[in-house]
């Protein structure tokens, strides 16, 4: 049995097969009406749709490379730099996309400890702040944040919103106000978690989602990025364009961009799932709902209702040993990327120094499965093979 399952239905298929057969079948109004169905579903005021979740988040990343050197005065240093001039700090317990969104920006991932529910330790990054960097005497820009160690500038911080749980953004931001850096939220475990509004927030770049088939909802492959400022929404569309905007027929090129458009073929099935969305995050919910009450030490047990439950995530003791006992065959998420990255630790730095408690975090849990198509057999089936 695998962790997850997409669902396909049949208007899913007439919808794809009805864009196949109406001659537009990119960059065309199904595409805008899928960005406008995300806005509805995540209360926001713009969703720019990219065609995979990592591009998605290279985008947001990139966008926010640029709102910081708009306000700020980049220091003498970072353009004499051989290497990244920026950090931005992040988890180590995600996917790799995360990490790589930043690196393929040219910025530095900095890892931050994760508390004993997997989300990054907001309650830590002002320490960290105030312990590994500085602002200069005489600098151009005093609100300007320097790596003691690289001379790096902090620009940022990349949450993940892991299993589909919620990071604090409210308290993000305002650590975001207080340091002049921006936030950027990893949702691609989230879409669809009913929460209050960002609102305009000046240090907040957005959400990006993945709509990847084994996410909430899926386009085959693809991603989003909700925000509710019109200036990066403009940006994000602009770098999904090649860098490029078209008024009248005439195009302007404004920065680097890629062309990381999705099309209506996927946009067609993206707007057809999203019309279950209510159904597909509470089947999840009734199936982690169930493995809690089973008695099984579930991640974000204590806020049922505050969670997509993308994945239902096991506390064990071993994950290989439960690994070899479970019949099931679970996996793991994540290894944490430290880790996978150790041939190459010039790319990364963790935070802290010494080593936090939950180091050693990947290696205590194991993914069970939890899509909507599972049956209540299957849920009980997975609860009775738990070693």
């Amino acid at each position: 049995m695998n962790y997850t399952k997409h669902h396909i239905s049949e208007s899913d298929i007439s919808a794809v097969v009805d864009c196949l057969r109406s001659g537009n079948i990119t960059r065309g109004d199904l595409t805008k009406q899928y960005e406008q169905a995300i806005t509805l579903a995540t209360d926001t005021e713009y969703a720019v749709a990219f065609n995979t979740g990592t591009t998605a988040l290279q985008a947001g990343v990139a966008v926010m490379r640029t709102e910081y050197e708009r306000h700020h005065q980049p220091d003498e240093r970072s353009s004499a730099m051989p290497s990244s001039a920026y950090d931005i700090l992040t988890t180590p317990l995600t996917f790799i996309a995360t990490t790589n969104a930043c690196l393929l920006n040219n910025c530095h991932p900095v890892f931050t400890p994760i508390n004993d529910q997997g989300l990054m330790d907001i309650n830590q990054l002002a320490h960290i702040i105030n312990t590994y960097y500085y602002t200069p005497v005489g600098s151009s820009d005093p609100n300007q944040l320097i790596n003691k160690q690289s001379g790096r500038i902090l620009i940022g911080v990349l949450p993940v919103h892991y299993t589909g749980q919620l990071v604090c953004i409210p308290h993000l931001l305002e650590l975001a106000s207080h340091y002049q850096i921006y936030v950027l939220d990893d949702g691609a475990h989230s879409l669809g978690i009913t929460r209050t509004p960002h609102k305009l927030h000046p240090y907040h770049i957005g959400t990006a989602y993945s709509t990847h088939p084994a996410k909430i909802i899926t386009t085959g492959e693809g991603g989003i990025v909700t925000t509710n400022n019109h200036l990066i929404a403009t940006k994000l569309k602009q770098y999904r364009n090649n860098g490029l905007s078209v008024e009248q027929g005439v195009y302007t090129w404004h920065n680097t961009g890629i062309n990381g458009h999705l099309s209506d073929i996927q946009a067609a099935l993206g707007l057809s799932q999203i019309r279950r969305l209510d159904w597909n995050l509470a089947r999840r919910r009734y199936i982690a709902s169930e493995y809690i009450r089973a008695g099984l030490d579930i991640l974000g047990k204590a806020n049922i209702n505050n969670s997509a439950w993308h994945i239902t995530v096991l506390r064990v003791n071993d994950w290989h040993a439960n690994h070899a006992a479970n019949r099931i065959q679970p996996v793991k998420h994540y290894t944490l990327v430290n880790k996978l990255m150790a041939r190459q630790p010039h790319k990364f730095t963790k935070y802290p120094l010494g080593g936090s408690p939950n180091d050693n975090f990947d290696n205590t849990i194991v993914t069970l499965p939890c899509y909507p198509d599972m049956t209540n057999e299957e849920v009980q089936q997975v609860i009775d093979q738990q070693p």
